[in-house]
């Protein structure tokens, strides 16, 4: 029985490179047009790619970094401590001394979180040194850095579970007790699928020590939109490379031959090569309007690319959408069915980011640092501090409402609302601080505003018939000052 034809289209056809105006040949196929790499370091180098070279991939993936990493807190009990953890988180780095480093724990998460969104695995590596507060000295690590995660190969020749062993690509580095190799979400059990047919063949799939880059999955969407755009370039490079079309003569008036003397000299130029001259003649001007003469029955048209094509967004619909979907970003349709951005629910892009940084980075600062820090400081340390992150500032307006209304009823602290409304809630303290305190002149800005806003008085019976000035904006009492007058409280006001 004759074997059957293997079902693939492949086109085959030749593209111009707008840049250098080369042609190439194109050979696309089914059979690999979905084709995935089954080695971690391809698959690395695939997203670390498609991160420089899509603009939207990049913008978003700094994004939801510059989101994540918005500051952080410690909480301990023992307040005493509070010190010193400020402290080393401030030194992080910073005894390098080095001229490209900036030091500190903030930049640190920043790398952590860079590498986990991209490549899925931070390996890392620190150094133990001295912190001094206060004329007390602490052992803690000092200065920590991460690796390239595709220079790091990962074995465990006898399959034993946590006996995984890492290695550095020409062995310069040595991952020891001060090594830690951080894999988002990422189990024992995970297996990874690799091939020309990853949607088809199940013969591909196997078990993986290695974590998959979280937004490989969408690199086929990425690839799709650089070769839209590689058309929109194509088209406007056609649209600098204008073809004139010139019809010189027609059935009544054809085209006339040069003429020749007997020596062979021109005496009369052909119609067309009289036409052509003219044209190149205009076109030699660098300025001003071109004019060019011809006969009545010289016909001349500018052949020109369909604009149309390139200012046609909706060729990126589809690979937009899923790139967005990727990163939790759902876009409701408008009554139109079409997608104007006007809907957006982000709630899955804010539960990524505090997945990622809660989940692992968080738990990383404190088991794997914080926790040999106290260990290593047992007369001076007594506890395992939290590191809390600040809220995201990416909430609804509806969901900000909601936390100013449970503040007003006390069931909310001020930090959390200053945090969600995106400010930091030390500098407004501080601000606020700084507004309370009194001049020379006795008065502090507080007072001065306070001074300034218009008052509403609003009448209310007492026990002893008299009124009761309350001196709110808004008519209540809640412990406003008229002018003219002092404290002014729930038993009423006296003249100055």
């Amino acid at each position: 029985m004759p074997k059957k034809p293997e079902q693939a289209f492949e086109i085959r056809a030749s593209q111009m490179d707008p840049l250098t105006l080369g042609y190439t040949d194109t050979n696309t196929s089914m059979k690999t047009q979905y084709s995935r790499p089954d080695d971690y370091k391809r698959r690395v180098e695939t997203v670390w790619n498609d991160y420089q070279a899509d603009p939207m991939f990049k913008f978003l993936l700094d994004r939801m970094i510059f989101f994540g990493i918005n500051g952080t807190r410690w909480q301990v009990k023992n307040e005493s401590e509070m010190e010193f953890w400020n402290e080393w988180a401030r030194q992080i780095n910073e005894q390098l001394n080095a001229i490209d480093i900036l030091g500190g724990l903030d930049e640190l998460q920043t790398w952590i979180f860079k590498s986990m969104m991209l490549t899925g695995m931070v390996p890392m590596k620190w150094e133990w040194g001295k912190v001094i507060v206060r004329k007390k000295t602490y052992n803690a690590p000092v200065n920590i850095t991460v690796f390239p995660s595709s220079k790091v190969s990962l074995k465990n020749e006898k399959s034993v579970w946590g006996k995984d062993v890492a290695s550095y690509e020409d062995d310069s580095v040595k991952f020891d007790k001060n090594s830690f190799i951080l894999r988002y979400f990422s189990s024992p059990a995970d297996m990874s699928a690799s091939g020309k047919k990853v949607s088809t063949s199940l013969s591909n799939v196997k078990p993986s020590l290695y974590p998959e880059p979280p937004f490989f999955s969408v690199h086929e969407d990425i690839e799709t939109r650089l070769q839209l755009r590689e058309i929109d370039r194509s088209t406007v490079a056609d649209l600098l490379s204008v073809l004139w079309h010139i019809s010189v003569g027609d059935k009544d008036h054809p085209p006339i031959g040069e003429k020749k003397n007997a020596a062979g000299n021109v005496l009369q130029k052909s119609s067309i090569d009289s036409v052509k001259e003219s044209m190149e003649g205009a076109a030699a001007k660098t300025a001003g309007t071109r004019s060019i003469y011809t006969p009545y029955y010289v016909d001349i048209k500018k052949i020109t690319t369909d604009t149309s094509v390139l200012l046609n967004y909706d060729k990126y619909f589809a690979s937009t959408l899923n790139l967005l979907y990727s990163f939790g970003i759902f876009v409701v349709m408008g009554q139109d069915s079409r997608l104007n951005f006007t809907d957006i629910n982000t709630q899955n892009f804010e539960q990524i980011i505090n997945f990622a940084r809660n989940y692992y980075i968080r738990r990383f600062i404190e088991n794997k640092l914080c926790a040999p820090i106290v260990r290593a400081n047992p007369s001076l340390l007594t506890e395992i501090p939290s590191l809390r992150y600040n809220q995201l500032n990416t909430q609804t307006e509806a969901f900000r409402t909601a936390l100013l209304e449970l503040l007003k009823t006390g069931r909310m602290s001020s930090r959390i609302v200053n945090e969600s409304l995106g400010l930091n809630n030390d500098y407004v303290v501080n601000d606020i601080r700084e507004e309370q305190k009194k001049g020379e002149d006795g008065e502090s800005i507080s007072d001065l505003f306070n001074a300034n806003v218009p008052v509403t008085f609003k009448q209310q019976s007492s026990t002893d018939g008299k009124p009761i000035e309350t001196s709110d904006t808004l008519g209540t009492n809640q412990g406003g000052k008229p002018a003219g007058k002092k404290d002014a409280d729930n038993q009423g006001t006296k003249e100055e």
